[in-house]
């Protein structure tokens, strides 16, 4: 199976499209038929962080956007996490017996 055909496969069971949001995760050079290529620093400092996902470029991988870089970056799917981002929560958490202290 190819790169490109694994990819598809990925985000067809990850339910991934245009605007998912996604992890970014570390690379180790495993390309694993990816044709990429990791831009270190910039792409480095971009692990851990939240990305959306604004393009699927077929064996060159998935473009994602970050708040910390000034561009996207096509990342391989498997640095990719799908994980459902939480959403802020907007009631307040209800606290008892706290007690302010001047």
């Amino acid at each position: 199976m190819t790169y490109k055909e694994k990819q598809k496969e990925w985000i067809k069971s990850n339910k991934i499209k245009i605007g998912s949001e996604v992890i970014i995760g570390r690379y180790d050079g495993f390309a694993e038929g990816w044709i990429g290529n990791w831009v270190n620093p910039h792409m480095d400092l971009t692990s851990g962080k939240v990305g959306k996902v604004v393009g699927i470029k077929g064996s060159i991988g998935i473009s994602v956007e970050t708040e910390i870089s000034t561009r996207y970056w096509n990342y391989p799917y498997f640095v990719l996490d799908p994980r459902v981002v939480q959403e802020e929560i907007e009631e307040p958490i209800k606290r008892e017996n706290w007690f302010l202290l001047d």
